[in-house]
């Protein structure tokens, strides 16, 4: 039986879910409330703080996915939305990332994001 992956926010997740194949991406409107982790130093005391994410933040994360898959040539996704990819068989994330990683460790260390495209696109392909 297929298990299903939630790719995270990134931009990365949203490239390996389209490169191993966009038809086993699904998705559900996100209605979670997010938080996010503010740390305030003053000269009393060191606090952390969990507030709601905005919607300048929501914004900034969602353009920051969007930017990446423009810089690897892949459509960008739709906002406002959890994305999940259904894995066929037995397969696993750490299959995944395992398989990811080693088609791109050969690459060097200051390659552009579309370079490791082929290589992932294949990786992901023999899984």
């Amino acid at each position: 039986m297929a298990g299903l992956w939630e790719l995270s926010e990134s931009g990365w997740d949203a490239m390996l879910g389209y490169l191993a194949d966009p038809a086993t991406l699904a998705r559900c409107v996100e209605t979670r409330h997010h938080q996010v982790e503010v740390t305030v130093i003053d000269r009393t005391a060191k606090r952390t703080l969990f507030v709601p994410r905005t919607a300048d933040d929501q914004a900034t994360i969602d353009e920051a996915a969007n930017s990446y898959l423009r810089d690897v040539g892949l459509p960008q996704r739709p906002t406002g939305y959890r994305w999940f990819q259904r894995l066929p068989g037995d397969i696993t994330v750490t299959d995944i990332d395992e398989a990811v990683y080693a088609a791109v460790k050969d690459l060097p260390r200051d390659h552009h994001p579309a370079e490791a495209v082929p290589a992932i696109r294949a990786a992901l392909k023999g899984l």
